[in-house]
């Protein structure tokens, strides 16, 4: 009876992680299509380096530590006082972080701009995104918290339901307000997520125990190491593409630019499936796991779920 309860659970988890991404590859869809149908090829294009910025930021913001929050989350859970101990410094490290890049968006952003858009007439866009990262961290860290604590339904409505909500903004947007609309719907499309997850925040049983700051300084060691490791991919992968799509445009124009564009976002959605689906769900599971055996055989059984689910979306 354990095994076919333990079954259920899996495949309950599984399913809504898979509805979550899942819903955020048809959002991103729609989106790629009221800016190919309003601006075209070429809007795509000229968003093209903002999207990079935009994911990089989304990824960073807070530090970057949201799979340290779900690991030691996970680690904690059986034991409330490191638990909120720990929730308490990672979200002072999250505020950190938060006004470090807050300072920098505000005073270059003018100079940010001219690379981005080309132009310095879009600083105010910048000034935007250095604000709204506030609530990208404040989103990775309460659907971090919700997976390293095994509750996939609180990260899983916090999707379904911020996807949910941005598209007709974006549809208002980009068509009363073309590429400056286009612009702010790219930032939508990770801010909304900081408003279901405010909801959930206000329902967590541990909330009044994380009203407080705490500067810990073994605790932000072990972020920071998390935050390096976000760096590197956060900077390499936007900076590649940027490099890449600077030089489509200087050989070939931005039509080119805007098609290579769309196919790296439909690929980023279909492969960020997996990379949620690991991050969500397999990484809470094995965090507090000390037996490596265990935690192999788990490696192979969900390997082989996900060649499956590979080979169907393939």
């Amino acid at each position: 009876m354990s095994s076919i309860s333990s079954r259920r659970r899996l495949i309950y988890r599984v399913a809504l992680t898979s509805v979550a991404h899942l819903s955020k590859i048809a959002i991103g869809f729609i989106f790629l299509k009221l800016v190919a149908v309003y601006l075209g090829v070429d809007g795509m294009g000229q968003l093209g380096n903002f999207m990079s910025a935009v994911t990089f930021l989304a990824l960073l913001a807070g530090g970057g530590i949201v799979n340290g929050v779900i690991k030691y989350v996970a680690e904690y859970r059986l034991r409330p006082h490191a638990l909120v101990r720990f929730i308490t410094a990672a979200k002072t490290y999250s505020l950190f972080m938060c006004l470090l890049v807050f300072v920098v968006g505000v005073l270059f952003s003018k100079p940010i701009s001219g690379y981005v858009f080309k132009q310095e007439g879009y600083y105010w866009i910048i000034l935007i995104l250095s604000v709204a990262q506030f609530g990208f961290a404040f989103s990775n860290l309460v659907t971090g918290t919700s997976n390293g604590l095994h509750d996939t339904k609180t990260y899983a409505l916090i999707q379904v339901i911020g996807n949910l909500l941005v598209i007709p903004l974006a549809w208002v947007l980009i068509r009363y307000f073309q590429f400056a609309g286009a612009a702010i719907s790219v930032v939508l499309f990770y801010l909304v997520y900081s408003f279901p997850a405010l909801f959930f925040y206000y329902r967590f049983s541990l909330k009044q125990h994380i009203r407080g700051w705490s500067f810990d300084r073994g605790q932000f060691k072990s972020l920071m190491s998390f935050s390096m490791m976000a760096c590197v991919g956060a900077i390499s992968v936007p900076l590649v593409e940027i490099v890449v799509r600077s030089a489509l445009v200087h050989e070939v124009g931005y039509a080119a630019a805007g098609i290579w564009q769309a196919s790296i976002k439909l690929a980023s959605a279909y492969m960020g499936f997996f990379v949620v689906f690991f991050a969500a769900y397999f990484m809470p599971l094995v965090s507090a796991q000390k037996d490596s055996a265990y935690i192999g055989g788990l490696v192979f059984k969900f390997m082989r779920i996900a060649a499956g689910v590979f080979l169907v979306g393939g």
